[in-house]
């Protein structure tokens, strides 16, 4: 399973896409407004929606042009992601103290 942002097409109805979404193998785990989600996919589950009429794109990297989506969450979240897609975030999160480990683990001190 692989995270990709999903932006619904505009009028698409998002009950119907999400059943179609969850049928194909897919769950979403964030929604930012009406229209964009984070989901969690198969591969046979990003082939299916990425022909989807209700899916406006799949995008694994930054979303290039955000412009079409006209709700201030679904910008926010298209910002977050666009984010996380950055290498200084990646190098930022790389450079994590204690990452993999469980806050009681022995001798770990959480940041702050």
């Amino acid at each position: 399973m692989v995270e990709r942002l999903m932006i619904l097409a505009r009028g698409a109805t998002s009950e119907d896409a999400l059943a179609r979404l969850q049928a194909a193998g897919g769950r979403v785990l964030a929604k930012y407004g009406d229209r964009v989600w984070v989901a969690d996919l198969t591969s046979e589950a990003e082939a299916a929606i990425a022909g989807d009429a209700d899916v406006r794109g799949v995008f694994a990297g930054a979303v290039p042009d955000p412009a079409d989506v006209d709700d201030d969450a679904g910008r926010m979240g298209i910002a977050a992601w666009n984010l996380r897609q950055s290498s200084s975030f990646r190098a930022a999160r790389g450079a994590r103290q204690g990452d993999g480990r469980t806050w009681d683990d022995e001798g770990f001190e959480p940041e702050g």
